[in-house]
């Protein structure tokens, strides 16, 4: 007995049937559900990835007041890494009679690691060129710099002991955050020329940082390996950044993984209502075969690669939909996730195709497992019925099968146990308002007629089936409620995490004496309850009356 061709050619008759129809159907949905949340998810989480390298300049970083070490750079090289230090301080700047506040930010050679430096080198228009660091004796300024200062481009500016040419205007820096000071406008200039002005003696406020740039494991490897050797100074790595997005996308992202898990269950159980449907109506051909001398074993095993043929077009048809779907969610999220995102990576699929095999084990084959008991005196004796497997294997095949999508989903043993708790609670009143119900209609049929009386009387006939379908819906519509209720509530946190009357907009660099006319100005302009609070940096030194602790730090706390 050829099992393979045997298998091939009963895929296509029954699927023509029907019979394997609704299997397909059943796995093409759990699939594309789970491939649509996973890829989104996974496009998200590289583009928080990306964008925080660019808005950090680098994979790595050692920050402090003082200068950092040259054998954490030697570290990095000898581990293949990229490294490139940086200077920066707040100073002011004179051209003529006008005078500006300025963030000075001198960077050496490799400039940027990561992100683009972009400048145009004529200063009109917003767009630039990509560029590196500027070349000593030269400066990339800030708009706002230029206009205050007064100053063109090819101009020369006051620096220090020296000039400096003013040779690009800035429109994006990749490291542009994260320092209080940054916030006056910036002048980026080469490292050299700082060493050489004299601007940075005995206390100055410059901040000194050294950026690395690799492979992830070198830079996991170069983090452990600085950890104990930089206790003076402040790692900083992309996953200190957006920290507080990357928080709530998480959370999202989860609910968005629980609510596709209920659907990849009700997959489940359709897959597994399918296939026992399908065994039933197999019972009198493996009777036939046993009857022309076939094996068990090839029965169960012309049968399992029927499911199976079937399966495969349905991963691939489910990966496909689940691509097109996770594209539709971009569009409908819109400004709720970053803009540019990565093309989609091939793990997703690969999960989704997992995704499907996990439904056709653990709710398609169970039912199977009965027909090979099927005994051959079937063909002559229709009361000899195949003898069902055991329940353990059954039901523990189906909650092995749960149980691993649940912690798939959910990433967490504990979060997987109070899902698993609440389908449980979820099913069984079901269950037994489903029997309840039935028990109440068993004496009403008596009283009907017509296609009422025959549709209460096949419920209650096959009560077990009946209960099994009313489990199910009342899981989907569930998980209707789940999108409905809580995802919005999700949503809005977000946005709900501050008060209502938090401040979004700020005037900086306010003197005393410009406190009334300003408070006068926005009163004219409609803008009620502005205040004015005095600005300066400060030492954390104890929390509580305790010494902080540089690593003890919720990250919620963000």
């Amino acid at each position: 007995m050829n099992v393979v061709r045997q298998a091939a050619r009963a895929v296509r008759r029954e699927f023509l049937a029907g019979d394997l129809l609704t299997v397909f159907a059943a796995l093409v949905l759990g699939v594309a559900v789970m491939t649509a949340v996973g890829t989104l998810v996974d496009r998200v989480t590289l583009a928080l990835t990306s964008s925080a390298a660019e808005v950090l300049g680098g994979d790595l970083g050692v920050t402090g007041r003082q200068e950092i070490p040259a054998d954490f750079a030697e570290e990095a090289k000898r581990r293949g890494l990229q490294s490139t230090r940086m200077v920066s301080f707040p100073s002011v700047l004179f051209h003529g009679d006008a005078s500006q506040m300025a963030n000075i930010r001198g960077v050496g050679a490799g400039y940027p690691l990561r992100g683009q430096l972009l400048v145009s080198r004529d200063g009109a228009g917003t767009d630039g060129s990509v560029a590196s660091a500027p070349p000593p004796g030269q400066a990339y300024a800030d708009p706002r710099l230029l206009e205050t200062l007064g100053l063109r481009v090819g101009e020369q500016l006051e620096f220090g002991a020296g000039h400096l040419t003013i040779t690009g205007v800035l429109r994006a820096e990749p490291d542009a955050s994260g320092e209080l000071m940054q916030l006056a406008p910036p002048l980026l200039v080469n490292r050299a020329d700082i060493e050489g002005a004299g601007l940075l003696g005995p206390g100055s406020r410059a901040s000194y940082r050294l950026m690395f740039a690799g492979a992830p494991d070198a830079i996991a490897d170069l983090r452990a390996w600085l950890k104990p050797r930089a206790s003076e100074y402040r790692l900083v790595g992309i996953e200190d950044t957006q920290r507080g997005m990357r928080a709530a996308f998480d959370r999202a992202g989860r609910f968005l993984a629980l609510s596709a898990l209920l659907a990849v269950l009700l997959s489940g159980v359709a897959t597994a209502l399918a296939a026992n449907r399908f065994a039933m109506r197999r019972i009198d051909t493996v009777a036939i075969l046993r009857c022309l001398g076939a094996r068990q074993r090839d029965i169960l095993a012309m049968l399992s690669l029927q499911l199976l043929l079937t399966a495969i077009p349905a991963c691939l048809v489910g990966i496909g939909l689940g691509m097109l779907a996770q594209e539709g969610l971009v569009q409908a999220l819109g400004s709720l996730i970053p803009n540019r995102l990565p093309l989609p990576q091939a793990t997703p699929a690969l999960a989704g195709a997992g995704i499907g095999l996990v439904l056709l084990l653990g709710f398609g084959l169970p039912p199977l497992l009965r027909l090979r008991n099927v005994p051959p005196m079937r063909v002559l004796n229709r009361s000899f019925a195949a003898v069902p497997p055991s329940s353990l294997l059954v039901y523990g095949a189906a909650l092995a099968a749960t149980l691993a999508l649940t912690v798939y989903a959910t990433g967490n043993l504990v979060l997987a146990g109070w899902v698993l708790g609440g389908l449980a609670a979820l099913a069984l009143v079901a269950m037994l308002l489903g029997l309840g119900l039935l028990a109440l209609l068993r004496p009403i049929q008596h009283h009907l007629r017509g296609s009422w009386k025959l549709g209460l009387a096949s419920l209650t006939r096959r009560r077990g089936l009946s209960v099994v379908q009313l489990v199910g819906l009342s899981l989907s519509l569930c998980a209707l409620l789940l999108l409905a209720v809580v995802g919005p509530g999700l949503l809005g946190q977000w946005r709900d995490r501050l008060p209502a009357d938090t401040p979004n907009y700020f005037l900086m660099n306010i003197q005393p004496e410009q406190t009334q006319p300003v408070l006068q100005t926005l009163r004219g302009l409609g803008v009620e309850g502005a205040a004015v609070e005095p600005f300066s940096t400060g030492r954390l030194v104890a929390i509580n009356d305790k010494p902080p602790v540089r690593d003890d730090r919720d990250p919620q706390d963000d």
